[in-house]
């Protein structure tokens, strides 16, 4: 049998309130015996019984506690009493807690608080442990913490982020994969029509994103709507949630794009640094003299750069699935020479029901050819991250989290610096590397990007004469879009 907490509640109080009235009727017949035997006693010019004395004496020195009526429930569950305790002490102070009150409608009340502590962690909401602080599933946390995405409770600029004000309410919490909460539920759709210009958004600094969490842009409307040949862009330093809150989902006829460009004016929304790559439990390995960078890693292993002098770029190894929402890892510099790509942003939707006709784009973006001496092309940048939250995907559009092109050596001479390499347009088109065959141009040729079911980039090739190394190309991100049907996928999705 599933009780709802309400009942539970209502059980275990009338539980207490039968137990009291059954003490005190006890004590009204030890009452009555006790009272017929002294008037025998005393006419017999006995003693008062002791047994019966000692009765009533124990009962009136044993009140009902309502604790020890909970313990044992809490003790039956596998759960501890002290730790429902805590809770009662946070909400109503140890002394309404712990002392056996006169009246039944304050036992009641101690009683009432009990319940609250055990139904919250039956239902593995918020306990507070201070030195790993976690959101309960409604998002609760301590004082001056919000809960974020990733179930941690953050430390918020300000406010009591754990009051009851502010926790939000189960129906204000979405998705499968991370259990986003929001402070108050939206009121409007987000939509971009055929007459508007793009929806443009600096995850970093957007007065669209929800400031309760600093992790995330989260943006949340009633419903999203993207025309046709327009686009919702992210970049920035965080990734990018978007959340639709009510059963019209989300109607992507247009794009939306995370990914990043070799030119470097666009970072995907919440790609990951070179330093943070590097310090990584497997990290690259740098080139140097003027052999090609490597290629970013992330879902799948980015390629090689080519050695010329000095060392060649080593990619790292492709890494698991991650819980959270990141992007990709940029390529490597090249020996003296050309700058790595960006690996590509995250976004993660969230809705009902999603219809993607349009693309989904999150992929890395290609290295920069060396200049025009002997150097090496800088690695492209592995794909991002796309997650698809909706027990119905459909639709005949595209995701794609594609590796970008590795850059090409640099040579001597004017005009001679390498080419750049591209980005991928589409889930089956792979970025391409660097790989001018001008008079002049020696540089070796960067390896091409990942692609399709592809996940692994391109190493670079060798250099002729006085050219530099070429890079390699980015590895594959991840998509996870469990259940889409009609959608093309690239890399294939997770199945988590």
């Amino acid at each position: 049998m599933i009780v709802a907490p309400s009942e539970l509640v209502d059980l275990v109080a009338f539980d207490f309130l039968r137990r009291e009235n059954a003490q005190r009727a006890h004590r009204r017949q030890l009452r009555d015996q006790l009272a017929v035997r002294r008037g025998d006693q005393h006419a017999q010019g006995r003693g008062v019984d002791r047994d019966v004395q000692d009765a009533l004496l124990g009962l009136r020195r044993r009140p009902v506690a309502p604790q020890d009526d909970l313990r044992s429930v809490v003790q039956d569950g596998d759960l501890h009493g002290a730790t429902v305790a805590r809770i009662c002490d946070a909400r109503l102070g140890a002394a309404l807690c712990y002392t056996a009150l006169p009246e039944a409608r304050a036992r009641l009340a101690a009683m009432r608080c009990y319940l609250v502590g055990l139904v919250a962690l039956v239902s593995a909401c918020f306990h507070p442990t201070f030195d790993m602080p976690r959101c309960g599933l409604g998002g609760e946390c301590p004082s001056g913490r919000m809960c974020n995405a990733d179930m941690v409770c953050a430390v918020t600029g300000g406010g009591d982020a754990g009051s009851d004000a502010n926790m939000p309410d189960a129906a204000q919490c979405f998705g499968s994969f991370l259990n986003v909460c929001l402070p108050a539920l939206p009121t409007t759709a987000v939509t971009v029509g055929l007459v508007d210009p793009d929806l443009d958004i600096d995850t970093g600094t957007s007065t669209m994103c929800d400031t309760h969490t600093s992790e995330y842009c989260v943006i949340a409307g009633t419903s999203f709507s993207v025309a046709l040949g327009r686009k919702i862009r992210g970049h920035g330093t965080r990734p990018l949630i978007l959340v639709s809150t009510t059963s019209a989902g989300f109607e992507l006829t247009g794009d939306v794009d995370v990914s990043s460009s070799h030119d470097g004016t666009i970072v995907g929304a919440g790609a990951l640094s070179a330093t943070v790559c590097l310090s990584l439990a497997s990290p690259p390995s740098p080139a140097t003299g003027t052999s090609g960078g490597f290629g970013g890693s992330f879902g799948g292993r980015g390629g090689d750069g080519e050695q010329v002098d000095g060392n060649r770029g080593v990619a790292a190894a492709a890494t698991t699935f991650p819980a959270t929402p990141r992007g990709g890892c940029p390529g490597g510099a090249g020996g003296s020479g050309g700058v790595g790509g960006n690996g590509g942003g995250a976004v993660m939707i969230i809705g009902a029901a999603i219809r993607i006709e349009g693309k989904i784009n999150a992929s890395g973006a290609g290295g920069r050819g060396g200049p025009a001496s002997r150097s090496g092309g800088g690695g492209g940048g592995s794909g991002g991250m796309i997650v698809i939250d909706s027990a119905s995907i459909t639709g005949s559009g595209s995701l794609f989290a594609n590796g970008g092109g590795g850059g090409q050596g640099g040579t001597p001479g004017a005009g001679n610096g390498g080419d750049d390499g591209k980005e991928s347009t589409g889930p089956l088109d792979s970025a391409a590397g660097g790989k001018s065959l001008a008079i002049g141009k020696d540089g070796g040729h960067g390896g091409d990007g990942s692609s399709g079911s592809a996940k692994s980039g391109g190493s670079g090739t060798q250099a002729q004469n006085q050219g530099g190394g070429g890079a390699g190309g980015g590895g594959a991100g991840f998509v996870r879009a469990t259940g889409a049907t009609g959608v093309t996928i690239a890399p294939p999705s997770m199945a988590q």
